[in-house]
């Protein structure tokens, strides 16, 4: 657990229980195939054999939910080969992860995702790091590294084996809470670097109150409750008044580590 001058209740930044990176950018390879074709290009509004892949962007993000879902072409001679960044496989395979709108103004706009959907780079995506457990890639090596890849000469503050430990007690709805929370909104706009974007860096500082396993339980049921309601169309008023139960929820937690 972590305290601090501007945070004093128990938390835990979010960087250590999730990775967290920008998703895929696909149009070609400036270098490699500069020219060959257009993002637009590789998206149907028709899954088929060509674009067998569940796909979204930033502007398809809202809160608690996804508005759209579009097919990415996959698996060909360019898709993924010659995408500018095309990220590691495992980022989208894994399950129980978080999306992020970026470019989202005051309001954060967070989702939770078990469809194994793809997104774009307007999205930033958030996976336990439990869920990468064993997966060795640059990507993630440049984050956080196992105990037993760091050299006799290095010390690390923290190691990757300890990252997954601490996702174990986390609850991808419990986190998706916070996240939609007001007080995550407000610690985010007082320090992010943009007005309009939040960014990776910005998420990563997020302190995430220290919450047990009870509490996690009672908030995720809100939080499916409530993206269940948005998917069946309920009223505004409804889900108004589940979201501040959530954010009340939140606050409660809050409160009780706060000395």
């Amino acid at each position: 657990m972590e305290r601090s001058e501007a945070n004093t209740f128990d938390y835990i930044v979010l960087e250590r229980i999730c990775y967290i990176s920008k998703g895929m950018v696909i149009h070609c390879n400036e270098r490699k195939s500069q020219g060959l074709f257009r993002s637009s290009d590789l998206i149907s509004d028709i899954q088929d054999r060509v674009h067998p892949k569940p796909y979204i962007e930033g502007k398809d993000v809202i809160r608690w939910g996804v508005a759209r879902i579009r097919y990415l072409e996959y698996g060909t001679k360019r898709a993924p080969a010659m995408f500018s960044r095309p990220t590691f496989p495992e980022l989208w395979t894994v399950n129980n992860r978080l999306l992020a709108l970026r470019m989202c103004g005051e309001v954060p706009s967070v989702t939770f995702d078990d469809r194994h959907l793809m997104a774009n780079h307007t999205v930033i995506v958030f996976v336990p790091w439990r869920e990468l457990s064993g997966i060795h890639n640059k990507s993630i090596k440049k984050t956080a590294k196992y105990r037993k890849e760091v050299k006799l000469s290095q010390s690390l503050t923290f190691y990757r084996d300890e990252y997954e430990e601490i996702s174990k007690h986390y609850d991808p709805k419990y986190l998706l809470a916070v996240m939609n929370s007001t007080f995550a909104r407000n610690f985010l706009n007082e320090r992010r670097s943009s007005k309009l974007d939040i960014y990776p860096d910005d998420w990563k500082q997020l302190p995430i109150p220290v919450a047990s396993k009870d509490e996690q339980h009672a908030i995720s049921r809100l939080v499916t409750k409530l993206c269940e309601s948005i998917q069946s169309g309920a009223k505004s008023t409804e889900l108004s008044t589940i979201e501040a139960k959530i954010d009340a929820a939140v606050n409660d937690v809050i409160r009780r580590t706060s000395r």
